[in-house]
């Protein structure tokens, strides 16, 4: 029994270690395939930055060096960039000093010096001969070791309770005085079983008694030889003599023990299939559960009509004193709910593009506005174009987006008016309403009917 438990146990360790192996490779594949989708959502809104680039001398820009600095830095994965002509030299790149970048001496041909399992390299060509290179981090440290922090728990329970079994199923070791001992011990003879009335007393002989003093000092003897001197043989075979002698004016009764009662065999009761105690009926089930009607596809969050943000009233307040043209932008990302995968990226895009944190408010799950100063309304809604086709190519990368893609916009401007932060929003949020349920388009600025010529 306990040969079979410890093979058993031998083959489970084997067959554990197999599945930690394949689990521990399973999950890497797993986070090497998001960490790639992030990397590829970061990289599209880098490439639309760097399309600002059309010649070296563009790199001098102030504007497009804050613009990707900003981009770098508010990258999770993003380890580095620069911006190559058409020779291979590097005009820009980002940071100014890291161990990633390769060396011609020790890299030719490479721009980049990681390793290939963790890392990605993406490559987008620009006018005039350059080429932008950015590497990404797709595999990081702490990803690995949450992957194998179970696996670790899991074997260490394994070895713990094979070491507990070990000393369970350990064999105790035979001493060797119950060796020598099981050796030196005689047989005790076996009692003899009467089938017959026994006698209730026997005169023994005086052959008979001579034949059992000869028998107890061979036995005496030979135990003797183990254990005692020979000084001692004398003194044994008086007192065997002794015994004899008390034997023969004795008559050996032998004790008769009366048969114990043999317990009587316990009923065995009767099974509760039996035919006799099995009354009839009918099995009865239990009572169907009303099946729940399929949930609703959940609702998207609901665009706020009224300007209820503080924050976003003293940014336009500000804006449209300054007696300039200012406009407002909404935005209105249609989600497949709270758990929707792309939430997170959309909001990255949309702060990234503008590359400034305080035009850009967040008023619900999926609902922004943005203030533009000193655009008016026809470049407001250049901008609104393009920014559909970022938002459209970032939520391409976690779901299909075979129908028109749920991005919404309304917008409105100052039209050289003296205008409240709330008239303002009131009327982008008409246009973005406009937008969402009866117009053809998804994008629509609010024109004041003063300002049609």
């Amino acid at each position: 029994m306990k040969r079979t438990l410890r093979i058993i146990l031998f083959i489970g360790t084997f067959v554990l270690l197999a599945l930690i192996v394949g689990y521990v490779a399973w999950k890497i594949g797993e986070m090497r395939l998001l960490g790639e989708q992030s990397a590829s959502a970061e990289y599209s809104i880098l490439r639309n930055a760097a399309s600002l680039i059309t010649s070296e001398e563009d790199l001098g820009d102030q504007f497009v060096r804050d613009r990707l600095k900003s981009l770098y830095n508010a990258s999770t994965h993003l380890l580095a960039v620069q911006v190559l002509d058409r020779n291979g030299l590097v005009l820009w790149k980002m940071p100014d000093e890291s161990p990633y970048f390769a060396s011609p001496a020790t890299n030719p041909g490479s721009v980049f010096r990681a390793p290939g399992m963790s890392t990605i390299i993406y490559m987008t060509p620009l006018p005039d001969g350059m080429k932008l290179m950015a590497l990404y981090s797709i595999l990081s440290q702490r990803d690995i070791s949450n992957i194998l922090l179970v696996p670790a728990i899991i074997l260490a329970a394994w070895i713990v309770l094979l070491v507990v079994l070990q000393f369970a199923l350990k064999e105790r070791p035979i001493e060797a005085s119950e060796i020598i001992g099981a050796e030196k011990m005689p047989e005790t003879p076996e009692k003899p079983q009467y089938h017959e009335e026994p006698l209730e007393s026997v005169p023994y002989s005086e052959e008979a008694l001579l034949t059992i003093s000869d028998e107890a000092s061979s036995i005496a003897e030979e135990s003797i030889e183990n254990h005692a001197s020979l000084e001692n043989i004398e003194n044994i075979e008086e007192n065997i003599e002794e015994e004899a002698e008390e034997i023969t004016n004795k008559k050996v009764e032998i004790p008769v023990f009366p048969q114990a009662p043999q317990p009587e065999p316990e009923t065995i009761p009767m099974s509760i299939s039996s035919s006799d105690d099995f009354l009839p009926g009918e099995f009865v089930a239990p009572a169907p559960q009303i099946e729940e009607e399929a949930e609703e596809a959940p609702q998207p969050e609901i665009f706020p009509s009224t300007l209820s943000l503080a924050e976003l009233e003293r940014s336009l307040d500000i804006e449209l004193r300054r007696e300039k043209e200012t406009s407002l932008l909404l935005v209105h990302c249609l989600l497949s709910g709270e758990l929707d995968p792309s939430a997170l990226a959309l909001g990255v895009t949309i702060r990234d593009y503008f590359a400034s944190d305080s035009l850009v408010f967040e008023l619900g799950k999926g609902c922004y506005a943005v203030v533009l100063p000193g655009i008016d309304a026809g470049s407001a809604l250049k901008v609104a174009v393009d920014l559909d086709d970022v938002l459209t190519t970032t939520a391409s990368l976690y779901k299909d987006l075979s129908e028109e893609p749920p991005f919404y916009f309304g917008l409105s401007a100052r039209y050289n008016r003296t205008i409240s932060p709330d008239r303002l929003y009131r009327e982008a949020f008409a246009a973005l309403k406009e937008a969402q349920e009866r117009s053809g388009s998804r994008i629509l600025a609010f024109k004041p009917v003063s300002s049609v010529a």
